[in-house]
């Protein structure tokens, strides 16, 4: 999930960010398929945009015996949790924190599901956060938008023991909860820059954003960037492992990279772009990456990371194959040499990077995408 914000600022607006691998391996999606699994992307997928309304309504019918191990305890733990289980808390003491993720559970709740509008879910949320304020006894006078209480929330859970993200991660404000870190730097070789970054490992998790608790802990960003180091949630990875240095720390890397480069570039771009450098520097990851960003593409630019996973597919396969074969057909990938595919996005990330210097690096936002 790159968001843009000062390191000093309690404000952030998560703008885009990695997410650690999926629990299904690429084997037992592709040696073994399934008829379900068709049904299920579906239905996870509109659940990754936001959209948990529709996606349990795809998700619902699917009888468990089509679908893989791992997909079919994911939509069971979906269902129970959204449909007929009891409501899920945080496993922590009555207190402040406590009252906080409760807020924005509910704020979630309410939104995923549909069950209020935009503008209604987050005024509930604002009185639900202003109420938490008062009753624990915390300052209130001058907190009046979402805004104010992002920005007066993070010193106070800080008080309580917990680092935070707090923020906008597209469609929905974010809460990030955790209690530990450690710091690490890391020289990171990318395809048009080398960047020394600080990493931070992030771990003892109360909570993993709206996404986690969406997916019952299946997808959730597994990192971010600020201007002055990147965040990496330590337990989402093997950090001797390809997924780690390049799902991980090159797509950080450039979000770090393009950040300073085109520093305008809107979310969907910046998805893009870090997606394209995860193509070109995977092994033994790639025939994964690849199937995930052709199965769980989206056409909505407010949900960046399903709207990037098409548009990599989409120029991907054109330039491969000379059509949109690819996107509708992930197998079709097998049939290029993995260094034909890399050449290829290779490519694309050099058109992007001369297509925003043409229309001024300093002032750029978005890419001519073609559906």
């Amino acid at each position: 999930m790159n968001p843009r914000f000062s390191a000093c600022l309690a404000v952030l607006c998560l703008l885009a960010g990695c997410q650690p691998p999926d629990t299904a391996s690429p084997g037992e999606r592709h040696d073994a398929p399934r008829p379900g699994l068709a049904a299920f992307e579906r239905g996870y997928g509109l659940i990754l945009q936001g959209d948990l309304q529709a996606g349990l309504a795809v998700l619902d019918p699917i009888p468990p015996g089509a679908l893989t191990p791992a997909d079919r305890a994911s939509r069971q733990a979906i269902l129970d949790r959204f449909q007929t289980g009891p409501a899920w808390g945080p496993d922590l003491p009555a207190g402040f924190p406590r009252a906080v993720v409760a807020s924005y559970v509910d704020y979630w709740t309410q939104s995923l599901l549909k069950r209020a509008d935009r503008a209604t879910a987050e005024a509930g949320l604002l009185a639900r956060l202003r109420a938490c304020l008062r009753q624990h006894g915390k300052q209130v006078e001058g907190v009046r938008t979402l805004e104010d209480v992002t920005e007066a929330l993070g010193p106070l859970l800080e008080a309580e023991g917990f680092h935070s993200l707090r923020g906008l991660t597209a469609p929905y404000h974010e809460l990030m909860l955790w209690r530990k870190e450690r710091v690490a730097t890391y020289e990171v070789r990318l395809p048009e820059s080398t960047q020394q970054v600080r990493v931070v490992f992030m771990s003892d998790f109360v909570l993993r954003g709206w996404l986690g608790f969406a997916t019952c802990g299946r997808s959730y960003s597994g990192g971010w960037t600020t201007d002055q180091a990147l965040f990496c949630l330590e337990d989402a990875y093997d950090l001797d492992s390809e997924a780690f240095q390049v799902s991980y720390l090159a797509h950080e890397g450039q979000h770090f990279a393009d950040n300073r480069r085109f520093p305008k570039l809107q979310q969907p771009e910046l998805e893009y772009r870090a997606k394209l450098v995860e193509v070109i520097q995977a092994k033994e990851t790639l025939p994964a990456l690849l199937d995930q960003f052709s199965r769980r593409g989206g056409t909505r630019r407010d949900a960046p990371h399903a709207y990037a996973n098409r548009q990599l597919a989409l120029s991907l396969s054109r330039v491969l194959f000379g059509d949109d074969a690819a996107l509708k057909e992930p197998g079709r990938w097998a049939a290029k040499a993995p260094a034909d595919i890399q050449a290829a996005a290779l490519r694309l990330l050099r058109e992007s990077s001369a297509a925003l210097e043409a229309a001024g690096a300093d002032r750029a936002e978005r890419l001519p995408f073609r559906d």
